[in-house]
Formats: structure tokens, sequence, C-alpha cells
């Protein structure tokens, strides 16, 4: 028995190409310490844990509601306008919060493993 395939099945499923794999000598391999943490998971985790816990503290009282409900119609369209321009900032504050967390933990992990370059200093 030999060990290549027949020319049946090749002709109906031909054969992958395997490209042979080279380690590059110019970079080492990167073998972290320790799993990274997903700073923008935990920081938007508890943006969303916050909001739902004041919808629910506002959900189960029928008083809390029926105040909320009153605020709500009783707003001017300039201060709903506002409302929402402050919605959009703290989303947009939340994500520059995000953004920081990200560049700091990617410059300390350049900072321990000491490959921070001329440019990127």
């Amino acid at each position: 028995m030999s060990d290549t395939p027949s020319t049946a099945s090749t002709a109906i499923f031909p054969p992958a190409y395997e490209a042979p794999v080279v380690a590059d000598a110019a970079t080492p391999a990167c073998t972290p310490d320790a799993p990274r943490t997903r700073w923008a998971a935990i920081i938007w985790g508890a943006v969303f844990a916050a909001t739902a816990a004041l919808a629910l503290w506002v959900t189960v009282s029928p008083d809390r509601r029926a105040a909320l409900a009153d605020w709500t119609v009783s707003l001017s369209p300039t201060a709903a306008v506002a409302y929402l321009v402050l919605v959009v900032g703290a989303v947009a504050l939340v994500a520059g919060v995000v953004g920081v967390a990200r560049r700091a933990q990617r410059t300390f992990a350049r900072s321990r493993s000491g490959s921070v370059s001329d440019a990127e200093a």
C-alpha cells in the first residue's frame, strides 16, 4: 500500500499547499510572562454594570418610576439636547480612559521587555 493519495481523490480535492515555516532570526520569540489584562472589557463592563444597577434601582420602586416619568415629560427640548450631549460626552470620556489604559499597558509591557526603540521613546 502506498502513502500517496490516489489520483481520483486528488482530482476532486487537490492537496493544499503548505508553505515551509521559517523562523526569522531578526525577531526573537516573544514569550509574555502572564496573559495581558483586557482593561477595555473591565472598564466598559463596570460602566454597563453601573448603568444596569441604576436602571434596576429606578425600576423596582413605583415612586421612582413615576418621578422619572414626570421628569422626562417635563424636559424642555433644550434640556433634552443638553442631556444627550452629556451622555455622548460621558461615552467619549470612557473611551478615552480605555485608550489611556491601553497605551499605559503597552508602554509598561515594552519597558519590562526592554524593547523600547529611540523612535518610540
